[in-house]
């Protein structure tokens, strides 16, 4: 099931696991560094020489030596778990059609004892290793609603010859990702270019010679672009805020030379 689409490539994290070894070699290293400042806190009050000088340190004693050796060794355990908790934590979570079409698969088709297929159910802790982000939310919320109107076209047009044979199982929704790309462009693309020229066109023609007027529709206009900008694609802040900038300016720019 897993490998017959990349949106399916659904796990669990174990989230409470990673965080209780974390919290575990957390204390460890915590012990370690009170025993570390209690002998430091000792040399201070007897032979201080020895918190100056590694090489008497050691030479006297070797407990020091041992212990921060232990604490080299748990530190480096510790740092590790951190950092891959940090990556797997950064894992998106599977959208719940996707979820619910494996969760249909072990239901109806049952590969698994029910013991081990319980996994499915903790939605909380599930992680999507499909890397592909670009899509975002907006191509699943049109595949969502294309299969409420008619599951039956929706597949029948949007799902390619290899998925109808992977699929197999009516509870299985396996979509073209492709296919629902290109029919979101075909639908946005006109819309778009609609909605970015007509606040040039307004403010070029000097239909509105208000001046209070052209800075509503320079606001308004920009305000719906960064909208837009965040609701419909997976670009950073930094992207739309940039674009958003550019496309004020024009805009600017227009009323300027229009007066």
């Amino acid at each position: 099931m897993e490998a017959s689409d990349p949106d399916f490539l659904i796990f669990r994290k174990f989230s409470e696991l990673h965080i209780r070894v974390l919290l575990y070699h957390q204390d460890e290293l915590a012990q370690l560094e009170e025993t570390l400042a209690i002998l430091d806190r000792s040399d201070l009050c007897g032979d201080f020489r020895k918190l100056k000088s590694r090489r008497r340190d050691f030479a006297i004693d070797s407990s020091r030596k041992n212990l921060i050796l232990g604490i080299e060794k748990e530190l480096s355990v510790y740092d590790d778990l951190l950092l891959r908790y940090q990556q797997v934590h950064a894992i998106r979570r599977p959208r719940r059609r996707d979820q619910n079409s494996v969760y249909n698969y072990l239901s109806s088709e049952r590969p698994l004892v029910p013991s081990e297929a319980e996994w499915i159910h903790h939605s909380a802790d599930l992680a999507a290793l499909d890397g592909d982000h670009d899509h975002g939310w907006f191509p699943g919320f049109v595949e969502d609603v294309l299969l409420k109107i008619s599951s039956t076209a929706t597949l029948a047009i949007f799902r390619t010859k290899e998925q109808h044979l992977k699929s197999g199982h009516a509870g299985v929704f396996l979509i073209s990702r492709n296919r629902i790309n290109t029919l979101i462009r075909i639908l946005i693309t006109p819309i778009m270019i609609a909605a970015l020229l007509f606040p040039v066109f307004v403010l070029y023609a000097a239909i509105v010679k208000n001046r209070m007027f052209q800075l509503l529709i320079i606001y308004a206009s920009t305000l719906t672009f960064t909208t837009c900008g965040f609701v419909f694609t997976e670009a950073r802040k930094t992207e739309v805020f940039g674009a958003a900038a550019a496309f004020c300016t024009v805009l600017v720019l227009l009323v300027a030379n229009t007066q």
